[in-house]
């Protein structure tokens, strides 16, 4: 591979991670509108426990 070719990988890595960054962001904002405050706290109260669960399931399978 070439340095070329490493620099362009790199850059697109970048570009698409900033911008589904700032979309998401985006979404997020705009969602504000809809979505009450409480519903936004069970989301992310269960997405925290998702985190948590695999977490622990990938510790546990590394070390089991």
């Amino acid at each position: 591979m070439k340095r070329k070719d490493i620099y362009v990988f790199g850059f697109g890595a970048w570009f698409a991670t900033v911008f589904f960054l700032a979309l998401v962001a985006f979404m997020g904002s705009l969602t504000r509108e809809f979505i009450s405050p409480f519903v936004l706290q069970v989301l992310n109260g269960s997405v925290g426990a998702a985190f948590i669960y695999f977490s622990i399931k990938m510790v546990l399978q590394k070390n089991g």
